[in-house]
């Protein structure tokens, strides 16, 4: 599988307190987006599945 990159733009001072928790945690802070990204289209998926 290819990968790709997505840019976004949020305000600095949430970036950093995600990144801040993310680090705390022990999180993968692409591994974490990804996964909401994941469960987003699986639940669309599911009430519209010709997407």
């Amino acid at each position: 599988m290819k990968n790709e990159q997505m840019s976004i733009r949020i305000p600095k001072d949430l970036k950093d307190k995600f990144y801040a928790i993310c680090r705390e945690e022990y999180i993968n802070p692409s591994a974490l987006l990804r996964g909401w990204i994941e469960d987003f289209i699986e639940t669309r998926h599911k009430a519209e599945p010709d997407l």
